[in-house]
């Protein structure tokens, strides 16, 4: 038994929605805005294969208050894409009807992903996904 942190479990964001809350999960997304005044960036990934059956995400608010004052400059510029791990939470009260297309998620670490070739990251995601099984939760 360790002592350390839970692994999180990397995935696609389209399948975000598919894990129980507090699940531990990593996914690479694109940042489309930025609230200042809540410190969330909403975030999507339009992926280039068709969507797995079972995808149900479009959109990920990601809360980012405990980075806000040590964020690299341009990480919350629209268009970036970000590698994400965190965890997932309970949508607020306000949003439980009619949002069943965004995941909340509470931002752990936050890394701009750079130059990706996002066709062979979905690619090696999907296969890996398909030959260890989809691991909902931690």
């Amino acid at each position: 038994m360790s002592n350390g942190p839970l692994p999180s479990t990397l995935t696609l964001l389209e399948n975000l929605g598919n894990f129980p809350v507090q699940s531990k999960v990593r996914f690479l997304a694109c940042v489309d805005a930025y609230y200042p005044r809540t410190a969330t960036l909403l975030l999507s990934h339009r992926p280039l294969y068709p969507p797995t059956p079972a995808a149900s995400t479009k959109y990920v608010r990601l809360d980012i208050t405990i980075h806000v004052r040590s964020l690299p400059s341009g990480i919350t510029t629209n268009g970036e894409w970000l590698n994400v791990i965190g965890y997932i939470e309970e949508p607020p009260e306000k949003v439980l009807d009619g949002h069943r297309d965004t995941v909340y998620v509470q931002a752990i670490q936050i890394w701009p992903a750079g130059n990706i070739d996002l066709g062979a990251y979905e690619s090696s995601v999907r296969e890996r996904l398909e030959v260890d099984g989809p691991r909902l939760g931690n």
